[in-house]
């Protein structure tokens, strides 16, 4: 039985890996293959933890091992699932467990293990696994140049062993008495480096950032976020852990550093005790989503001559570590206030289509349920209400799972004085419905070759002085029913701008016009053109002083065209 299964498992090896792809650890273990190398546990044989599967490949630089689980489990906590690697192929060598003698052994649960008889953590051998929450399903890596003691290489050969064993339920995979052998293979294709240039068509560039303990205004470690931010040169961003820096100290960091065009200044706001949105376009208006949550939104005036629509940007800090219940109403809070904005007569009420994003360090390190509320709307504590699909079209929020910039890992937070591995804490949630990920990465300085740091005029250590979090960098474009071409554009006509009394309106095949008040998403005035008119008067008098959204419906309202009008009376 032994026999047949190293065979089986070789000969899946040589055939299989020319058709192989570039493996990524971002939690989502989209490109592993049924084709891989793989041994599955006979099932219902772990009385509380039951493991299922066990896959293998390899690149270059790491070793990359997924598997799965009957359950969901928390890996880096409240567990005794541990991970051996015979990495000799030698069962008289290291500790015997299932026939295989473990050079390496990694207690999941504690965040440490062994090599030999010396104790190791996550940065002795570049461990890295996500998901960072619960789930069946886990994807890890290991550096195969690793020298966990500092002075012994990890890998020997090109062949090695693997099992896993939980030492509570006394589950195993691969079942006891046979075991997992795996040989390293060349020609897999390799990861390839992200441009951190602007995809083409880009509408908005955003960017997340946690910048540890005020870090942006600190003078010692200024120069490194200037090179990073000059480098990622966003036009949307959500700061985190801003908690004495002020939004006109951000401000004028901002316009220092990225100079904007026509002597234009930088916008920023500060709403909560840590989050500060960063823009280079003005802010239209902004809410404290909740009294006692770092969770900020904030509509941006897009410029008209360029955008049919506006932009909605949510800034969120949730709550960290144990703090699970905390999490969900975060999460709970969020759905709330998207539903209630998507509503006419809410409390807050934005155009419809409008694309928005919640982007910042969510701490995601408990409970699936929270990203599964962000996404799909479910929410759990009633005193938010009853939920709902959160996007335009009543379908799930998209999560932009972004890889680094020169690396195939998708950790946005990494402290190697913390027990704790890599974790993906930081987040890009968008209504993908209207909008589309055109680019996105998580830039990392310290893993970038000296040609692509001196074309992007960064240097080695930027990232990893400037913070312990990761910038990351999401290009979208609008895609949804506000995207008006620029050739009907130009047949639509309101004058005067700003105007003070009557406006006309001119154009061909207008059906219905909508006048929304931005500050309050009011709608002041609805005109349903029955009778084909081509120029439609309003009468403004009786508005309030303020910025006017003017929503015209076309083409048997079946296109919509947008333009910011100014009142003053």
């Amino acid at each position: 039985m032994r026999y047949f299964i190293i065979i089986a498992l070789v000969f899946m090896a040589t055939l299989s890996f020319s058709q192989r792809v570039s493996i990524v650890i971002d939690g989502k273990s989209n490109e592993w293959k049924e084709n891989y190398p793989m041994v599955s546990d006979s099932g219902n044989d772990g009385e509380d933890v039951e493991l299922t599967s066990l896959t293998a490949s390899n690149d270059t630089k790491f070793l990359y091992l997924k598997f799965t689980l009957k359950d969901e489990i928390l890996l880096n906590d409240h567990n005794n699932l541990w991970m051996y690697l015979d990495t000799d192929a030698d069962a008289s060598t290291g500790y015997t467990v299932n026939g295989i003698g473990a050079e390496l052994r990694w207690q999941f649960g504690e965040r440490n293990g062994f090599f030999g008889d010396e104790k190791i953590y996550h940065n002795d051998f570049d461990f890295v696994a996500l998901p960072t929450i619960t789930s069946d399903t886990f994807e890890l890596r290991v550096s195969r140049s690793a020298l966990p003691d500092g002075n012994n290489p990890l890998f020997t050969g090109n062949t090695i062993r693997v099992a896993f064993k939980d030492h509570q339920s006394g589950d195993l995979v691969p079942d006891e008495g046979s075991f997992f052998e795996y040989t390293f293979t060349d020609g897999i294709n390799e990861f390839q480096p992200r441009s951190l240039m602007r995809a083409s068509s880009t509408d908005i560039r955003v960017m997340s950032y946690n910048v540890l303990h005020d870090g942006i205004i600190k003078p010692e470690r200024k120069p490194y976020f200037r090179r990073v931010l000059t480098a990622a040169s966003p036009d949307v961003v959500v700061l985190n852990e801003c908690w004495d820096a002020t939004a006109s100290e951000v401000k004028a960091i901002f316009d220092e550093f990225i100079p904007l065009p026509g002597n234009a200044s930088w916008n920023a706001l500060k709403k909560d005790d840590g989050n500060i949105l960063v823009s280079r376009y003005p802010f239209i208006d902004s809410w404290a989503i909740h009294h006692d949550m770092r969770l900020t939104a904030a509509l941006v005036d897009l410029p008209d001559a360029k955008f049919s629509n506006d932009f909605m940007v949510v800034g969120a800090h949730f709550r960290c570590c144990g703090a699970n219940d905390e999490r969900q109403r975060e999460a709970d809070a969020f759905v709330e206030f998207i539903l209630d904005a998507k509503q006419e007569g809410g409390e807050v009420t934005i155009p419809e289509n409008t694309p928005f994003f919640l982007a910042g360090d969510l701490n995601l390190v408990g409970y699936s349920q929270q990203l599964t509320t962000l996404l799909t709307g479910e929410i759990i504590n009633e005193e938010f209400g009853n939920g709902g699909m959160p996007d335009w079209d009543n379908t799930p929020l998209l999560d932009v799972v972004s890889p680094h910039s020169d690396e195939p890992v998708a950790n946005t937070w990494r402290n190697n004085k913390s027990s704790f591995w890599p974790g993906r804490l930081d987040f890009t949630i968008i209504s993908n419905s209207v909008s589309k990920v055109l680019n996105s990465f998580i830039l990392e300085t310290t893993h970038m070759s000296q040609e692509r740091l001196n074309a992007y005029n960064l240097e080695a250590n930027d990232t990893h002085e400037a913070s312990d979090h990761l910038p990351k960098v999401t290009d979208l474009a609008f895609t949804g029913p506000l995207a008006v071409s620029e050739v009907y554009r130009n047949k639509i006509q309101i004058n005067p701008n700003p105007a003070s009394g009557k406006l006309s309106i001119q154009g061909s095949g207008i059906d219905s016009l909508r006048i929304i008040k931005l500050s309050t998403g009011q709608i002041v005035k609805s005109i349903n053109n029955s009778k084909n008119q081509n120029i439609i008067i309003v009468n403004s008098d009786g508005f309030e002083s303020g910025v006017y959204l003017f929503e015209i419906a076309t083409q048997n309202k079946q296109a919509r065209h947008y333009e910011k009008i100014i009142i003053s009376q």
